[in-house]
């Protein structure tokens, strides 16, 4: 009990070889966590490409062009922010109903606020 030869003894220990070991043999398979690294790499630059620049570039970009003409930066920031068209919405609901459409702002006191489309006449 407790001896073995020489062949059984190999035997044995390749069979307990490690999956690192393994691996180092077989010319270095990537593993799960790497696919995954991998995978989220490429995924994080497919979206930072779709997203576009950030605001902060833009206005990095739009000062390398333009900042010499500002004694501060937040002058050059307030000339930046007129440049961007901002403040023109008329809101949501109410543009749905076409309200603007036909001549002016709601007055919700007449008609309430799902009058005009959105639900039936009672």
């Amino acid at each position: 009990m407790g001896v073995m030869t020489k062949a059984e003894k190999d035997e044995v220990d390749a069979a307990n070889k490690t999956n690192k070991e393994v691996r180092e043999e077989m010319g270095r398979l990537p593993d799960r966590a790497e696919k995954t690294r991998k995978k989220y790499e490429e995924d994080k630059a497919a979206s930072r490409e779709r997203r576009g620049p950030s605001a902060g570039e833009k206005f990095n970009t739009w000062y390398e062009e333009n900042g010499d003409k500002y004694n501060t930066m937040k002058e050059a920031m307030e000339a930046y922010q007129s440049t961007l068209r901002s403040g023109n919405s008329k809101g949501g609901m109410q543009m749905k109903q076409g309200r603007y459409n036909k001549g002016g702002m709601a007055d919700y006191r007449k008609s309430g606020m799902f009058y005009g489309g959105m639900a039936k006449k009672r």
